[in-house]
């Protein structure tokens, strides 16, 4: 029994037609190397049980058993489809180690690439090898030499920084390959993918492979200027330390694909994209139906976007370096877009939007994205965008429960955020420095929170809505140095032109540069519905706060200050109109009109007065009765413009202070 050894090509290998199909009931047959002398090959590494000289493969294309080869003896295989034609030939193949026992190699010899002292079956087959010969100069065409390499084995590797492949098609990915080296391979066909790995699972790139695109960008979606194409039914493609140039549409694009990665690569994009107004060039693009996703740590530059993310499930977009994008966005998360988080991302000088989150209209909303932890700086237009695509004025598709959190925005060309058509979504804990237009705004929004930060060096108002929104709370930001531009109507530190159902609460509000005008500015909407409580507004040059008149739902420790006074126009308090000798107190003020009333008010519920001292302004006839859980300084009939003040220790109902007047 000779001894042998494994073959390097066709073992854990599938065969594939040039349509894709599995090559079933191909041919592969063995022969001397340089001949067409049979030679045998055998099942086991105990050389015992030959192998046909002519091996049929099964129905999926594979050969039905291992393949060993004698030691010391070269080998030629023939491979051809089921009729025996579209012959391929790989040449002077000699086995290899199967065992750490039985690696034989000069750890003075140099493989190519600049790989020293490592076996074949360690690095991987590599094109520059027998039987694949390619040249690896960038002149000569490696296309094929790279193919047959590709179909021989799963482990690939291209080699070192001294080695440049110029290919003109596609290079064929099977499910399986692992790629390495750090290699240039350079595309020079037009509209032609570098690898396609469509329908395939189990890819992997790395090393810092060097992918060249041709460079030409050509406004489609249809573009195939790729470097890792995929249009459906992937997973586990995975790009990691990869550096890719000058790729015309994206260097990754998914379809529809599952637990794909796209982690600390380089991206440079390619020249002469100034301007790209459709921005149809991308960083990376994640598309249609793709789920369990990740966009890891890349450093992108010269992109129309740096990532783009349209229609997919459960995904990771974060720590990624955006900078010098031209065109269009930093990120871009379209329609369909659910549960997705956008975390600590460094976004510096694009043309348009840092971050953008579209429910484009007639599409569908986007869904439970977090976007948090980011730093944008030179955004040419919004910081950051959630948006439906038409714009502020109301529409269907929205983006929904979702939170931009603790992301620091400097000098935005527009607004540094901007809400519009969102429900349940939070702006919470941003800081916001410099700002062309307001620091936040929000359009067509219900049941929105913005809360905490900082807003500070804006333009125009500091914070603003643009059209109608409902049910907003505004809480505990801080507003400084805002309306810089004294815009007339629109330098305010807030700017509320339609307050339907608002909590604004504990804002502070200063300007030490003696530009805003009011500190808060209310023109529109119906403020029975409103609460305004805990503010502060300082520095204002005219009033700290313009209000609409009549009553608020609640408007109590407010601190306003301007130059001429704190309000140019106040709410009314509401009005009390007891009916029954018990008159119930609500919360939300603690300033009350009194209406005549003809009958004795002999008990006040303790409830909600506990430590709040409200006052009673009477305007007509109206008894209070000391006894019960009222505790007076003697019964008081009042007349108009008398008043009474009252606390409560949570049972009992005390008088503070009354004027007979």
């Amino acid at each position: 029994m000779p001894a042998v050894l494994l073959s390097p090509v066709f073992n854990a290998w599938q065969g594939f037609s040039a349509g894709g199909l599995p090559l079933s009931g191909g041919f592969l047959s063995t022969y001397l190397a340089g001949t067409l002398t049979p030679a045998a090959t055998y099942t086991t590494n105990a050389g015992n049980v030959a192998n046909a000289t002519t091996i049929q493969l099964d129905a999926a294309g594979r050969p039905p058993q291992e393949i060993w080869l004698v030691y010391g003896q070269a080998y030629k295989f023939i491979l051809t489809d089921a009729l025996g034609t579209n012959p391929l030939t790989f040449d002077n193949i000699s086995g290899v180690a199967s065992s750490t026992a039985d690696l034989q190699f000069d750890a003075t010899e140099v493989y190519p690439g600049g790989t020293v002292g490592k076996a074949i079956q360690d690095r991987g087959l590599c094109p520059l090898d027998e039987p694949f010969n390619a040249v690896g100069d960038g002149v000569a065409d490696d296309t094929a030499a790279i193919n047959a390499c590709l179909l021989a084995g799963l482990n690939v590797y291209f080699g070192g920084t001294d080695v440049s492949y110029k290919i003109s098609g596609v290079l064929y990915g099977r499910s399986g390959h692992k790629f390495t080296g750090s290699a240039t391979i350079t595309q020079t066909a037009s509209e032609t993918q570098m690898f396609d790995v469509q329908g395939k699972s189990n890819i992997s790139f790395d090393g810092r492979l060097r992918m060249v695109g041709q460079g030409v960008y050509t406004a489609s979606d249809s573009s195939k200027n790729v470097a890792i194409y995929g249009t459906g039914g992937e997973s586990n493609i995975t790009a990691t330390h990869c550096i890719f140039e000058n790729f015309g549409y994206t260097p990754f694009r998914m379809l529809g694909a599952d637990k794909c990665k796209f982690n600390f690569n380089d991206v440079i994009g390619p020249t002469g994209l100034t301007p790209v107004t459709d921005g149809k060039n991308y960083g990376a693009l994640f598309d249609t139906g793709c789920t369990n996703y990740e966009c890891i740590g890349n450093d992108i530059t010269q992109t129309a976007q740096g990532v783009r993310i349209e229609q997919a499930i459960r995904g990771q977009c974060n720590l990624n370096n955006i900078h010098g994008i031209t065109g269009q966005h930093g990120l871009y998360i379209g329609s369909g877009v659910i549960t997705l988080d956008v975390l600590g991302n460094t976004i510096d000088t694009v043309s348009l939007i840092g971050i953008k989150v579209q429910a484009a209209a007639g599409a569908a909303d986007c869904n439970g994205i977090v976007v948090s932890g980011n730093s944008i700086n030179g955004a040419g237009d919004q910081g950051i965008l959630f948006c439906n695509g038409v714009g502020s004025t109301a529409q269907a598709e929205k983006v929904r429960n979702s939170i931009a959190s603790n992301n620091v925005i400097c000098n935005s060309g527009a607004n540094a955020l901007n809400l519009q058509n969102c429900v349940g979504v939070e702006a919470l804990g941003n800081v916001i420095d410099t700002a062309t237009q307001s620091g936040i705004t929000w359009s067509a929004c219900d049941d929105c929170v913005i809360q905490d930060g900082i807003v500070k060096n804006t333009v125009l108002s500091g914070m603003r809505d643009a059209t109608v929104s409902t049910n907003m709370i505004l809480r505990g930001v801080k507003i400084r140095n805002c309306a810089t531009g004294v815009t007339a109507g629109d330098k305010y530190g807030l700017l509320l032109q339609d307050c339907t159902g608002y909590t604004v609460d504990n804002l502070h509000i200063s300007d030490a540069n003696a530009k805003m005008e009011f500190g808060i500015r209310v023109t529109g909407g119906t403020p029975t519905n409103m609460i305004l409580v805990n503010n502060t507004v300082t520095d204002a040059t005219n009033y700290g706060a313009a209000l609409l008149t009549g009553t608020m739902k609640s408007y109590r420790n407010n601190t306003f200050a301007g130059t001429n006074g704190p309000l140019a126009s106040e709410p009314v308090p509401p009005t009390l109109a007891p009916a029954a000798t018990t008159m119930v107190v609500p919360m939300g003020w603690d300033t009350y009109y009194l209406s005549a009333s003809g009958t004795a008010i002999t008990s006040i519920p303790a409830g909600g007065l506990s430590g709040r001292t409200v006052r009673f302004i009477a305007v007509g006839v109206s008894t209070l009765t000391d006894g019960g859980n009222l505790r007076l300084n003697g019964s008081l009939t009042t007349k108009a413009n008398d008043t009474i003040s009252l606390t409560s220790d949570g049972s009992v109902v005390y008088e503070v202070a009354r004027s007979v007047n």
